[in-house]
């Protein structure tokens, strides 16, 4: 299972005023993880928790579960 960013999470995060950094360092991510999610690759359960928290969205608005 994997828990990848939705295709729309980049726009989702440009509308909130997030730069891929000032979003990694809000989230308590690095700025490669951020980036790397925003490319396809899928994220520790934890991490998106953390993103979600810092964009203030539910989980199913900016991320999908993928088997």
């Amino acid at each position: 299972m994997k828990i990848i960013a939705k295709q729309i999470f980049r726009e989702y995060r440009l509308k909130r005023g997030f730069s891929i950094q000032s979003l990694a360092k809000e989230a308590g991510a690095s700025y490669r993880t951020v980036y790397r999610l925003e490319t396809g690759h899928s994220v520790y359960p934890q991490t998106a928790k953390k993103i979600c928290l810092a964009l203030k969205c539910k989980f199913d608005d900016a991320f999908q579960i993928k088997k």
